[in-house]
């Protein structure tokens, strides 16, 4: 399980999708499940503070989610 990102929400549409998009690319990254989960929720995050299903995207996540330690989750 994941915590939630702090977000204004303006758009429920996509939640899913972004979360799916950020898990996988980082599952095919070969991140650890944990940190898969973390991403997911932080994409879902930045597309439900936009409006439609594609502003808000993440192209690239912050160093310091992707070099979190598994233990720090």
């Amino acid at each position: 399980s994941a915590g939630a990102y702090p977000a204004k929400q303006i758009n429920s549409v996509a939640a899913g999708d972004a979360f799916c998009a950020g898990f996988a690319n980082a599952i095919l990254d070969n991140k650890p499940i944990e940190i898969a989960i973390s991403l997911g929720a932080y994409n879902a995050a930045s597309v439900v503070s936009h409006y439609g299903a594609k502003e808000g995207i993440v192209n690239s996540y912050p160093k310091e989610l992707l070099n979190i330690k598994v233990e720090q989750i």
